[in-house]
């Protein structure tokens, strides 16, 4: 006759408690994944509410006004759109307003030889201009007399023009002295292809002295609407310890402005140097 054996009470309550506290972990972690699952549940559901909310009242603004009403307000935002880029379009076109025979297009037989006479009466001009104001000025205007077969007689006029207004506010500003000119090649400064519209820079390489009080008023004249010139360059140095006057060298772009107008093969072939604002 076998006798059972007994029953190892403490290792049987062990083991039960064991059980209950990883089924009470389970329950815990199972309500706190229910629990983040529910709130963001709800927080999705607001966000549908809140779009459908938003489209509603979107689609009730465009239910009340006609298709015709849309394409009024839309072209009358358009037509607001170009008035002010026109606007702010003239106030950095150097050449704005300012077409003298010297810078007009040149389509004649005689136009390189109409280029030198326009060279010549502006050298004689300035240096007038210059005398009457006490300002020193070089006599070379940095622009070679002669246009090589491949060059537009046009450009040249236009670089011209972009040395003339440069040299003339200068002047106007009461600087000592004006050193050197050159006029460097002309580049596509900024462009619109879609558009196609793009802004010609005519830069020019000057080196001057004047005072500390001329200086600011200099820089602001440069800037001002309807002469306008993109500074590209700005170096000033005190030629020595004792001097009230600086010596400072500007690359100053004369900036034009060409709407429906592809770029000339001279601008093309001289330099292909793209910059995208004012420096």
């Amino acid at each position: 006759m076998s006798v059972n054996d007994p029953i190892n009470v403490a290792s049987a309550r062990h083991r039960v408690v064991t059980i209950l506290r990883i089924t009470a972990g389970c329950i815990l972690i199972a309500s706190v994944t229910l629990y983040h699952h529910v709130r963001e549940t709800r927080r999705v559901n607001d966000d549908l509410v809140a779009a459908r909310m938003a489209i509603r009242a979107r689609k009730q603004q465009y239910v009340q006004r006609s298709l015709a009403n849309q394409i009024a307000e839309a072209e009358q935002r358009n037509q607001q759109l170009e008035q002010a880029w026109e606007q702010h379009r003239l106030q950095v076109d150097t050449f704005h307003g300012m077409l003298p025979e010297r810078v007009r297009v040149a389509a004649g037989e005689d136009a390189r030889i109409d280029f030198k006479v326009a060279l010549f009466n502006a050298r004689e001009t300035l240096q007038a201009l210059a005398q009457e104001s006490g300002v020193k000025l070089t006599d070379d205007l940095g622009i070679a007399e002669t246009i090589a077969t491949e060059d537009d007689t046009e450009t040249r006029l236009w670089e011209l023009g972009a040395v003339i207004r440069l040299v003339e506010l200068l002047i106007s500003s009461g600087v000592a002295t004006i050193d050197t000119i050159e006029a460097l090649p002309p580049f596509v400064y900024a462009e619109v292809p879609d558009e196609n519209e793009h802004t010609l820079a005519f830069p020019v390489r000057v080196s001057l002295q004047c005072s500390y009080a001329q200086l600011y008023p200099l820089l602001s004249v440069l800037s001002r609407e309807e002469c306008f010139y993109a500074i590209s360059q700005c170096d000033i140095s005190r030629p020595t310890t004792d001097s009230n006057h600086l010596r400072v060298q500007l690359v100053c772009s004369a900036l034009r402005f060409l709407v429906g107008s592809a770029d000339t093969p001279e601008t093309e072939g001289r330099s292909s140097r793209r910059q995208g604002g004012r420096g």
